[in-house]
């Protein structure tokens, strides 16, 4: 790899872990603002929904054995993907956060997402997590 190169990659991975680092930084904001009845649905959803994985049952005590704030760190991912996968998760969300001028929402069904629409560098964490949010 040519030096030019690796200085991009580089840029672009501190780029990367900046963008997580600020989302993480809005969500634990967020969440640990939710009124307890609405945690309550999130916390049943996770333990009794239908789950993503097999591999991932072990997890679904995590929701209650987690803080709030580490819960949505464990929960974490990233991706790249286009406005169809974003498009109907942010269409009733709310904004609670900006970075970089790309919104950051919150979906009542238990999602934080970030989306970038010229990269489609995408960041979510599921309050539902092992299992699918709601509505899906």
């Amino acid at each position: 790899m040519k030096e030019s190169d690796k200085k991009l990659f580089k840029e672009s991975v501190d780029d990367e872990q900046q963008i997580k680092s600020s989302f993480l930084d809005i969500i634990q904001t967020h969440v640990v603002n939710i009124h307890n009845k609405d945690w309550q649905s999130f916390v049943i959803q996770a333990k009794e929904g239908q789950i993503v994985d097999e591999q991932f049952e072990s997890s679904r005590c995590n929701i209650e054995v987690l803080s709030r704030q580490e819960f949505v760190k464990n929960n974490l991912s990233d991706s790249f993907v286009n406005e169809l996968y974003v498009k109907p998760i942010t269409r009733y969300a709310e904004v609670i956060g900006e970075i970089d001028n790309h919104p950051v929402w919150f979906n009542n069904d238990g999602l934080y997402i970030y989306w970038n629409r010229e990269t489609k560098y995408l960041l979510e964490s599921w309050l539902t997590f092992p299992a699918y949010p709601y509505h899906w």
